[in-house]
């Protein structure tokens, strides 16, 4: 359980909760899961010819993840949080992210 909080961020507990048993983590793709968050949060200013890393389609994110840029911006925990400016994505959207990943990244 504390495993569980400390990987969703040590946030407060009841909102840890509530995100746990509403967010669908299973199975998660790029294209059901992570092209959606990109769209919403990340594409405005990551698309080709915008601001690097290209963000609005499979390899883009890909290669972000790949080079070590893409996570430690949206966890906040970089010199560059993502979205600029914006909120920290919620923990919910951060899991699925961790999960794709853990997966390999499937499109």
């Amino acid at each position: 359980m504390i495993k569980a909080w400390i990987d969703f961020g040590a946030e407060d507990c009841a909102s840890t909760l509530t995100v746990a048993s509403n967010c669908d983590t299973v199975n998660v793709t790029y294209d059901s899961h992570i092209k959606p968050l990109m769209t919403s949060f990340c594409t405005g200013c990551h698309f080709a010819g915008g601001t690097s890393p290209t963000l609005d389609n499979y390899n883009g994110v890909k290669g972000a993840v790949n080079i070590g840029s893409f996570l430690p911006a949206v966890k906040h925990t970089g010199s560059k949080p993502m979205p600029q400016g914006g909120q920290k994505l919620s923990n919910c959207n951060l899991r699925k992210i961790d999960l794709w990943v853990q997966a390999g990244m499937p499109q």
